[in-house]
């Protein structure tokens, strides 16, 4: 109780600003800055995924993931990144997912803008109902011709007793310039990220063109956007099936990896990733009187990705046995990804009398993708000189996984917005969706409605004071669909919220706060999920002055999930190896709950039932692991040249299983699966120090330069918590909602030391 009541208390105190912050990845950027976004690890592997939920879970059997758009196009999940590599050995092999957005660097991206109400998503129709991630990267500046160069050099150090350090650093140099109505932008980066473990890392290099050209006087506005990425990655493996040896199990002890020692592991075990991508959007607008003009976008994703992992003799799936009598495992994971969205849109736009402004607009719409995936494995090697790249030399059948989909929607919407004087204001969408898959008589419509007010340019209009009391409310449909490979099925979800707000802003809007409530359900085709919270936003800006500025934020969120309905099949949550469950679904309750067996003081598991038997159905409900609360806060202070910046972000009202201490203590029973008990179900609140950064701005006398600038800081300085394992910020297994919650192989937890410098001649 006491951690729990630590965590409130901070997150309540929160401040927040980025202007001096140190990120690794697009994740880092989002987590503890949104009110209502709650940015999660999995295995804290820093080349694998990250969890990203908008206002709770949603589902069951969906990802959850937001949709993210990277200069008008459609980002798509490369279904191989959550593939067993070796399908048919159900609960023998687990791979680590890879991080979709692994090819954007943070240092080029110009914003971030998060939509989460349903009436905002709702003109994305099918693609909307997890939430919106809209990311820009950067444009010109306006001036005439910019040279930047940023260089970030970051020491890496295991923060959970573990001996282990990596170095990264990332650099981009840029040209920009202006002129004339017509801009453009050109860079090219190197990341490279080396994680705290032995042979665990990724290094991408990127290239980026953006052009535009307007003016007031022509008739065609046109932009074009590039991205091309090269990225490569290793892993030495995290999360392990239960009861399968790892190399982060052999790094916590011994026992829990049975017959393979650290050295064993990373000699004899491989998991490299190639990926090559290609992001490109272009625009063209029309205008065709001051008030009306016709926008043409259209985006495309294209991806390509090989992974190879690789069992030696003396490791895993490798291992010499009866059936494996040479040893060796190996598989070779191919996708192709092909995405693509185009939008056609007609919009008219004029004031009236200096009070009035109205804008209408009707589109249509047409997104879809092309997927193929090729798996292939073997075992029982002669020999080992190729490793995994030698799949083809296995003695045994060859087995593949072979998955090829196309699929594509069309939609069609209207949008109106209506301001009278900047006081008042109203937004109506409607949305219509068909998949020709389905038949083109089945439509999904997806309406929305919301409207506002500023009862300050209402009551107060000339009071300097007080700059916004702005009351908000809104309703709107979203959807989701997703095809889910060799099910040859497309499941669908469908999102409906109420939300209502309030802002207030006083001295120029130097304060502003504001709170605003949801309710949304989600309807599946088996189960449906409820998420109903608050959110709060703080802004300020104290003092303000030409040589001293400081700024502050907090952002706070309360959620509550809850299952409204469920289908037979999901009452139990997916095996993670061992024949063990450690979760289960029951209406009436969040998502994911953790399951297992009451103990007595001498630790015997308890009869419930009163037959004189421990069965399953002694089972009971031991804790939530879903977060009820989570938020963030930074402040920055910046006097002259010098800025001092501080970030925290944390979490609280969940629970972890630890089953790392579970099976060194319990062990693997024999002839059964391991089974929970409350010893082993922890609090998992915690309050992160996530940045801590000093930045000097040198005075440039030269005309050459327009800034110079230093930067030293730390990510991840510390961390408060309860929780007993490595990192209370894990789910190993939650890639699935239906394993939400659990702690087994995960990476140790990190800390860094950041140096930077930026050039702008």
């Amino acid at each position: 109780m006491k951690n729990t009541l630590k965590t409130i208390f901070c997150l309540v105190l929160g401040l927040s600003a980025m202007s001096a912050k140190a990120q690794e990845t697009v994740a880092d950027m989002l987590r503890g800055e949104v009110a209502g976004v709650y940015v999660g690890s999995f295995d804290g592997n820093p080349v694998g995924n990250v969890n990203v939920n908008i206002r709770g879970i949603n589902s069951l059997r969906s990802d959850n993931q937001p949709l993210y758009i990277v200069d008008g196009v459609m980002i798509s999940q490369n279904l191989n990144d959550n593939r067993d590599a070796f399908w048919q050995y159900d609960g023998k092999s687990c791979s680590s997912a890879l991080n979709p957005l692994s090819f954007l660097i943070p240092s080029e991206i110009e914003s971030i803008e998060v939509l989460k109400d349903a009436s905002a998503t709702a003109i994305y129709g099918a693609r909307g109902a997890n939430g919106v991630v809209i990311i820009r990267t950067k444009r010109s500046t306006g001036r005439e011709l910019d040279i930047r160069w940023n260089s970030d050099v970051s020491l890496n150090m295991a923060a959970s007793g573990v001996q282990g350090y990596g170095i990264s650093h990332s650099h981009t140099v840029g040209v920009s310039g202006s002129a004339g109505g017509n801009s453009y932008n050109v860079s090219g980066s190197f990341r490279s990220i080396d994680g705290v473990l032995k042979r665990n890392g990724s290094s991408y290099g990127t290239v980026r063109g953006n052009y535009e050209t307007s003016g007031s006087d022509r008739l065609v506005w046109f932009g074009l956007n590039a991205l091309l990425s090269v990225g490569k990655s290793s892993s030495p493996a995290g999360t392990a099936w239960v009861g399968c040896p790892s190399y982060t199990l052999a790094l916590r002890d011994p026992s829990l990896s049975e017959n393979v020692t650290q050295e064993t592991w990373l000699s004899e075990y491989d998991d490299d990733t190639e990926d090559y991508r290609g992001v490109m959007s272009a625009w063209l607008q029309l205008n065709f009187t001051r008030h009306l003009a016709l926008k043409f976008s259209a985006g495309l994703d294209l991806q390509e990705n090989k992974r190879v992992i690789w069992y030696g003799r003396h490791v895993g799936l490798g291992m010499i046995s009866d059936e494996n009598p040479n040893g060796g495992a190996a598989s070779v994971m191919s996708s192709m990804l092909f995405g693509y969205n185009a939008d056609a849109r007609l919009t008219y736009h004029r004031y009236f009398n200096l009070e009035h402004n109205l804008t209408a607009v009707v589109g249509a719409s047409l997104t879809g993708n092309g997927d193929k995936l090729n798996t292939i494995n073997a075992r029982n090697f002669v020999t080992d000189e190729l490793r995994g790249k030698g799949v083809a030399l296995g003695n045994t059948e060859r087995y593949n996984h072979v998955f090829s989909n196309e699929y594509f929607h069309l939609g069609a919407y209207a949008d109106i917005t209506y301001e009278w004087k900047s006081a008042i204001g109203a937004d109506l969408v409607m949305r219509a969706d068909v998949t020709p898959e389905y038949g083109w008589d089945v439509k999904d419509l997806f309406p929305a409605a919301s409207a506002w007010m500023n009862l300050a340019e209402l009551l107060l209009p000339d009071n300097e004071k007080v700059s916004a009391i702005r009351l908000a409310g809104g309703y709107g449909w979203s959807g989701y669909e997703k095809y889910m490979p060799f099910e040859e099925d497309m499941m669908k979800l469908l999102t409906k919220e109420w939300h209502a707000g309030a802002k207030f802003g006083f001295l120029s809007d130097r304060l502003v706060f504001g709170g605003k409530w949801y309710d949304r359900i989600t309807y599946g085709a088996s189960s449906s999920v409820a998420n109903r919270g608050l959110e709060f936003e703080l802004d300020a800006r104290p003092v303000a002055t030409g040589k001293v500025e400081w700024n502050m934020n907090a952002v706070l969120a309360w959620n509550t999930n809850r299952l409204v309905s469920l289908g037979a099949a999901d009452f139990m949550g997916n095996e993670i190896g061992g024949g063990m469950c450690a979760t289960c679904n029951l209406p009436g309750y969040p998502v994911s709950m953790l399951v297992g067996y009451l103990t007595d003081s001498d630790g015997s598991y308890m009869d419930q039932t009163g037959e004189g038997l421990v069965t399953e159905a002694d089972r009971m409900l031991l804790a939530n692991t879903v977060p009820v609360i989570y938020g963030g806060f930074s402040t920055s202070v910046r006097i002259g040249g010098f800025t001092v910046s501080l970030g925290l972000d944390g979490a609280a009202g969940h629970h972890i299983a630890n089953l790392n201490r579970l099976i060194l203590e319990q062990g693997m029973p024999s002839g059964c699966a391991p089974v929970l008990s409350p010893d082993y179900v922890e609090k998992g609140d915690f309050l992160r120090v996530n940045e801590l950064g000093l930045r000097y701005s040198v005075p440039v006398k030269v005309k050459w330069m327009q800034s110079l600038s230093v930067q030293l800081s730390t990510r991840n300085l510390c961390t408060f918590t309860g929780y007993s394992g490595w990192n209370p910020d894990v789910n190993s297994f939650g890639m699935s909602a239906m394993s939400n919650g659990l702690d087994y192989g995960s990476y140790p937890m990190s800390r860094s030391i950041v140096a930077g410098l930026s050039v702008t001649f």
